[in-house]
């Protein structure tokens, strides 16, 4: 259909300025002689009715194409269906690293998007996401799933100096775009160059792909994070009172939409787990964007 808009629209414009041109004709002398004037009257009404027409098609096509969908719940029992799949060894035994399998933590808040081009979006989530967990040698990666549409992975390496978060990336589809992002963080562990309460860093995390479907794609920024190591609290998990590193994270960033974003996460002391996160995040430009999204762990027993 839509390689017919233009000669369709052509038709119904030269269509319009003839009727328009008999309509000044019958108002004038009512001869059977068109002017030059007529003419190019007919001309003008063809050209302003056709691109009228293609305007305005050509939006509605963008909008049908781009439209806001919904989404699916992501389920525990698909994850534990994956985790067999990919050959996942739970790692009990070893000592500072977490468990393999699903996890499950307990999920609040929301995306908003509001534009003038795309139109609006209000995302909510659900009470529970599913997270996999899956080790690989001396790393271990773990996957947020906040729907089918959209997940978040996370990898992780424990070394001589502690955790340290080495890559995260991100697959999402919005308005009927995917987008496919990937970082690399750095340069140091989850705690910092210290690891002492109370100190302050920065880290990068610097795009190394990006992928999306968008007819017009821009760039993706890196993002400087400030960093600061809260210290050790407590967290209580599935009815347990657990050890955790609390840290905060800002940053600024700049683009097609520009904003602030704020980050806390706590990690689990004695495995590098991560216990809880907030994220809170305000952006605006060509469209307006605010997240406000929490995620706790259920328990510190994960399904396989």
């Amino acid at each position: 259909m839509k390689y017919l808009m233009v000669p369709i629209s052509f038709l119904l414009g030269a269509l319009a300025g003839g009727l328009l041109v008999r309509y000044w004709r019958a108002r004038s002398d009512k001869s059977d002689v068109t002017t030059p004037r007529q003419k190019l009257k007919l001309v003008a009404a063809t050209v302003f009715v056709t691109t009228l027409f293609i305007g305005v098609s050509g939006y509605a096509a963008f909008r049908y194409r781009f439209r806001a969908k919904p989404v699916s719940k992501a389920t525990t029992a698909q994850a534990v269906a994956d985790f067999r799949k990919a050959g996942g060894s739970s790692a009990a035994g070893r000592k500072g690293v977490p468990a393999g399998g699903v996890y499950t933590y307990h999920a609040k808040g929301f995306l908003k998007v509001e534009s003038a081009l795309m139109g609006n979006l209000h995302r909510q989530l659900p009470k529970t996401v599913p997270a996999l967990l899956i080790h690989k040698k001396n790393c271990w990666e773990m996957g947020l799933r906040l729907f089918k549409e959209h997940q978040r992975t996370e990898r992780y390496c424990k070394g001589d100096r502690g955790v340290k978060l080495v890559q995260r990336w991100e697959k999402n589809e919005m308005f009927g775009i995917r987008t496919f992002n990937r970082q690399g963080c750095g340069p140091h562990g989850i705690l910092g160059p210290t690891g002492k309460p109370g100190s302050r860093w920065t880290s990068t995390w610097k795009v190394l792909e990006h992928k999306t479907t968008m007819p017009l794609p821009v760039k993706r920024p890196d993002l400087l994070l400030r960093i600061t190591y809260v210290g050790v609290t407590k967290l209580t998990i599935g009815g347990r009172s657990v050890s955790a590193h609390h840290l905060q994270q800002a940053a600024d960033f700049k683009g097609p939409v520009s904003g602030t974003m704020t980050r806390e996460v706590w990690y689990a002391v004695d495995t590098g787990l991560m216990l809880k996160l907030h994220i809170k995040s305000q952006g605006s430009g060509v469209a307006s964007v605010t997240i406000d999204r929490q995620y706790t762990l259920a328990s510190l027993t994960p399904k396989q």
